[in-house]
């Protein structure tokens, strides 16, 4: 089994308030110290600035996708948090109605739109 996957588009509780304080913290240095930017991240459970244009890949532009350690605890958590799509929910009409309606589409669309990404 790998023990590296993308990174989980959930953020814990307590996350959003660590990057907050981070932000300010980084402002502080970068006001002072000219330094040009960048994105607050937690890397193994410390805040750490990534310049901007250093997470970028120079040949295409484009943002380069860092893996995140499954093993992790982090990662557990926020896996076990993580609401996800089942088969399940897609062959029980009484769990599809409401789900398609919030995407605004309708079963058979949702289902054609966004089946491959069910689990299970």
């Amino acid at each position: 089994m790998s023990s590296a996957a993308r990174p989980l588009s959930l953020l814990t509780s307590s996350t959003p308030r660590d990057l907050g304080y981070g932000a300010v913290e980084y402002l502080k240095r970068v006001l002072t110290d000219d330094e040009p930017g960048g994105m607050i991240t937690i890397q193994g459970g410390h805040m750490t600035p990534l310049p901007f244009g250093s997470f970028s890949d120079p040949e295409t532009g484009r943002v380069r996708i860092r893996l995140v350690d499954v093993e992790s605890s982090s990662y557990r958590v926020a896996r076990e948090y993580m609401i996800r799509l089942d088969r399940e929910d897609l062959e029980d009409p009484a769990k599809l109605r409401p789900i398609a309606a919030a995407a605004g589409l309708t079963p058979r669309a949702f289902r054609d739109r966004y089946g491959h990404l069910a689990e299970g």
